[in-house]
């Protein structure tokens, strides 16, 4: 039937223009994730080092990788939604669960996901207990080594209840090697 017109009431359709080209690439979620590291305790003046394990999205553009040319954008895991902070001054966010590892080398992830090293100082006089910490993927970049994809590692300074603490993020030879691929920039590099 030549005549028939098409059906556009199932499915998705995209109009990129004059581009005949599709890229994909990995991104972090959307919003920020929650660990609970419900067995994690760590003694004043200590540092501790751990990995945990991200699920990627898989983002479409035409043309060129660039925020504007962003058709949309598929998580390959579905995450749970959870809340971060007090009931009015608090944040949407997915729950990451309580799975950590305490080396890179024994941590399992497949190709859909990140490895997250995260580094926490305990500078505060007491035993710090690690329940919940919110990870800002906005601020993360996702890099290639080795065939796995690394993020940018996360310095937690904790100095006590009464202080805010401080995190930062960084690259890292020890965990991205001497010159590695920078596979996707953070989300706030592109607002």
């Amino acid at each position: 039937d030549v005549d028939k017109k098409p059906d556009f009431t199932e499915g998705e359709y995209f109009q990129t223009g004059k581009s005949n080209t599709i890229h994909l690439a990995p991104s972090l979620p959307e919003k920020p994730l929650v660990f609970k590291g419900s067995k994690l305790h760590l003694g004043s003046g200590q540092k501790l080092t751990f990995f945990l394990t991200i699920p990627l999205s898989v983002q479409v553009f035409f043309s060129k990788i660039q925020s504007e040319n962003l058709i949309k954008e598929y998580p390959t895991k579905r995450l749970s939604d959870t809340w971060f902070g007090e009931v009015f001054g608090g944040e949407p966010a997915y729950s990451l669960g309580t799975v950590f590892y305490m080396s890179l080398k024994e941590t399992e992830s497949c190709s859909l996901e990140a490895i997250c090293p995260i580094i926490i100082y305990n500078n505060s006089p007491g035993v710090l207990e690690v329940q919940r910490l919110i990870i800002r993927v906005e601020n993360l970049t996702l890099y290639l080594k080795d065939a796995n994809i690394i993020t940018s590692s996360i310095i937690v300074e904790y100095k006590g209840k009464e202080i805010i603490s401080s995190a930062s993020y960084h690259y890292s030879k020890v965990f991205h090697g001497e010159k590695a691929e920078i596979l996707a920039n953070p989300r706030s590099d592109a607002s």
